[in-house]
């Protein structure tokens, strides 16, 4: 108990001599001290809070700001608690000598997926109780033991005779399938992800272990890392670094809305630039995941607004992006004349993308007409870990 208050003691001191450097005339030393005045967290909110009674006028408008950031990063905590389970597909089930269509059904409804089951297998009974439980976990345990496996194809499930053909390994929102092949004395490691999230899964091999340091280990620009190449016949076990990326919807808002007026969603910043919205962030983000972040706006006229007349066609509904890119015989891989050396081309990236109405009306308005603009954001919340895969050898 006494190091926790001596804690406590040495963080408010540390507090009070940042909220004294608000009052710095170095612009520098003003954000420095918000940035570390946020980097405090939410424990901080009680000193803050009291703090402000007594700032002047300048610094408690810069503590101010500080208290907003920091409750909002609260809220959205919370929130993005609340939302983890459905976008990660984490499901309940109870289902008890229950014919396999009905039991897929249930999880069709959960997650969003249609279903094709063969007919002379909709009828069998199955079993299992699941509590918070990946979908493809699931899956796996209700059909493994009717000898089918499952394939997720454009949104589809599909059940298939036999058992799996690949082994298997499973995490939070992601399915790894892996298949080992024999070439020229070493193996070829096929890696295949079937994503079962609202969002995406990147995910890289990184190491085999069971493998020796001097085991040589191939790779290709273009191929890998769904196929890597393994210079051994031993036994060894995949170690992936797995990237989710899920979203966490939130509902924005502006009433009485005017250029300029602004929301933030985690690191991103929305923004009225009638008649569209502009979305920013900080950082970069793959191109192909901000197509994913919201859809076209809706927005609610004021009872006396009156169409304006325009001429030159209409405001188009396609999005706009400014967007950076970062970058013979086969062989064990699939690329003709062996596998390609070097690095890999970085992803295309982006920081602003526009947004356009739902109906592409937006345009024949004018901002002091709107009564209010609704838009369903999408926030991406990534989460990081290591997966060693099952024991692999070629010819399994």
């Amino acid at each position: 108990m006494l190091s926790i208050l001596i804690a406590l003691f040495a963080q408010a001191g540390d507090i009070d001599r940042l909220i004294e450097a608000l009052r710095s005339e170095a612009v520098e030393e003003r954000e420095r001290a918000e940035q570390k005045l946020l980097e405090s967290g939410e424990s901080a909110l009680p000193i803050l809070k009291k703090a402000l009674e007594t700032a002047d006028a300048e610094a408690s408008l810069r503590l101010a700001a500080v208290i907003d950031e920091l409750e909002r990063i609260v809220r959205e905590r919370a929130t993005d608690a609340a939302n983890r389970p459905a976008a990660l597909r984490l499901v309940d089930l109870d289902v008890r000598d229950a014919r396999l269509d009905r039991a897929l059904d249930k999880l069709a409804t959960t997650c969003g997926f249609a279903v094709d089951v063969p007919t002379l297998d909709a009828g069998r009974l199955c079993n299992l109780t699941a509590r918070a439980m990946p979908v493809s976990e699931c899956l796996d345990r209700l059909l493994d033991p009717l000898e089918l496996h499952w394939t997720l194809e454009d949104g589809r499930l599909r059940v298939r005779p036999g058992r799996e053909p690949r082994a298997i390994a499973r995490t939070v929102g992601a399915r790894f399938g892996f298949r080992v092949r024999e070439y020229l004395g070493g193996a070829t490691v096929e890696t295949t992800v079937t994503p079962a999230l609202n969002g995406v899964v990147d995910f890289d091999v990184v190491r085999f272990a069971g493998l020796g340091d001097d085991v040589v280990v191939e790779r290709c620009t273009r191929c890998s890392p769904r196929l890597i190449h393994v210079r051994s016949l031993d036994t060894f076990k995949p170690v992936l670094a797995v990237t989710r990326t899920w979203l966490s919807t939130y509902d924005v808002a502006f009433d009485n809305p005017s250029d300029g007026q602004r929301r933030n969603v985690g690191d991103f910043t929305i923004e009225v630039a009638w008649p569209q919205l502009r979305v920013r962030c900080a950082r970069d983000v793959p191109a192909d995941l901000l197509s994913q972040l919201y859809e076209p706006f809706a927005f609610e006229l004021k009872p006396d607004a009156a169409a304006i007349e325009r001429y030159g066609g209409r405001f188009g509904g396609r999005r706009s992006l400014v967007a950076r890119s970062g970058g013979a015989e086969k062989t064990w891989c699939d690329c003709p004349g062996g596998p390609q050396k070097g690095e890999r081309p970085a992803p295309a990236v982006a920081r602003e993308q526009t947004v356009a109405s739902n109906n592409n009306g937006a345009a024949g308005y004018q901002i002091d007409d709107v009564k209010r603009i609704k838009l369903t954001f999408r926030k991406p919340v990534v989460e990081r870990e290591q997966l060693t895969g099952p024991e692999l050898r070629a010819g399994r």
